[in-house]
């Protein structure tokens, strides 16, 4: 199951040391395990990343499985 959640930073907090390239941070979940993350200038660029990437849910992941 895909889920994920929209962060969002403090003005021109950084990350790892670094700035980023928005503040609105989507991280981007698989079964419950972190699988990736990407920032947004806007709340509605991220909106619609969150609604792209839940919409497909039970299509095969770009990852590969931890089995490998």
């Amino acid at each position: 199951m895909r889920e994920a959640t929209i962060e969002v930073l403090n003005k021109d907090e950084m990350v790892m040391g670094t700035p980023t390239t928005g503040r609105y941070f989507v991280r981007e979940y698989e079964n419950g395990e972190e699988r990736g993350g990407s920032f947004f200038e806007t709340l509605e660029e991220a909106d619609n990343h969150v609604a792209n990437y839940i919409s497909k849910d039970g299509e095969d992941s770009d990852f590969l499985p931890e089995d490998f």
